[in-house]
């Protein structure tokens, strides 16, 4: 975390920023976020892009879209 504290990584009540979105750390959290924004009920499974485009707004992390990609390649609703 030291690393990160510079103006590219601001640390803002104990959540690391990127240019005003959230870093989310590896593990189950990045999957969650996917799921959030991919099953939404309003306007949900809209492909690889808006999920990436939805999920992007607020949060990043390094291979986001492999992860969404990883994600709907399992969902049953997008096969």
């Amino acid at each position: 975390m030291k690393s990160l504290r510079d103006k590219k990584w601001p640390i803002e009540e104990g959540v690391v920023m990127k240019e005003g979105q959230i870093y989310v750390l590896e593990g189950d959290l990045r999957r969650e976020v996917v799921h959030l924004y991919h099953n939404i009920p309003v306007g949900g499974y809209g492909g690889r892009w808006k999920t990436t485009e939805l999920a992007t707004r607020n949060y990043w992390w390094s291979g986001v879209m492999k992860k969404v990609k990883r994600y709907m390649d399992k969902c049953n609703t997008c096969q």
